[in-house]
């Protein structure tokens, strides 16, 4: 797609791609699979195509393996991507779910945390053939609310800030509108702000994966 659009922590043939996209495939065996075929035929038969899509949008419960199946998609488009966390440090078993994380990226990764100004920082890391990932964006609306801030402005500001990037931005959200009306007021805001978040990303998105059970199904665009 065209470069243009509206600051924290994806052995087989070309032809053959469209019809693996109809499969739940785990992200890394996808990324394993784009790799062979861009590396199996010409410059002149890719010249002007992108192997993957500028806009990812990867949707999934608590340990559904949603991160891992975003982390596959960036690995697969660049050799330098930048992991973009809005989760904050407030107790022990956050701390070890973010170092479960990093150690499972590797070193090669950049980090940027922007638990608030996400859009600021989409921003300033976006480039000419960047690779982002943001993980995940229903912590961060659910940072928007406790600090008082305005969800719908928050999220206009986010599709602001997605629209004009350069470079190939995959993000992750929890799908949190399939369980019961939520007892409290608190959180059927943040059910609602979510899911409002959700379709406004998934609308702008290029490709949108619902995974479950550590697998992952491309739900946008259909085939």
């Amino acid at each position: 797609m065209a470069g243009n659009r509206s600051k924290n922590d994806i052995s087989c043939s070309i032809s053959a791609i469209p019809h693996l996209a109809n499969f739940a495939l785990p992200a890394r065996q996808v990324a394993l699979n784009t790799a062979v075929n861009l590396h199996s035929i010409g410059n002149d038969s890719i010249k002007g195509v992108s192997p993957v899509a500028q806009i990812q949008f990867v949707l999934g419960g608590a340990r559904s393996g949603k991160s891992a199946h975003a982390e596959g998609l960036a690995e697969a488009a660049g050799n330098a991507p930048v992991y973009i966390a809005t989760a904050e440090i407030f107790d022990s078993e956050m701390e070890s779910r973010i170092a479960l994380h990093r150690e499972r990226r590797g070193p090669h990764w950049q980090l940027v945390e922007a638990p608030i100004a996400l859009p600021e920082a989409i921003t300033a890391a976006d480039k000419d053939g960047g690779v982002l990932l943001i993980d995940c964006l229903s912590v961060w609306i659910t940072n928007i609310l406790v600090h008082e801030h305005d969800t719908d402005a928050a999220t206009e500001a986010l599709v602001s800030a997605l629209s004009s990037c350069r470079g190939t931005v995959i993000l992750v959200a929890s799908e949190t509108g399939l369980g019961i009306v939520p007892e409290n007021k608190l959180s059927r805001r943040f059910r609602d702000a979510n899911g409002r978040l959700n379709q406004a990303v998934a609308a702008l998105a290029d490709e949108v994966f619902f995974v479950a059970a550590g697998i992952a199904l491309r739900i946008k665009p259909q085939q």
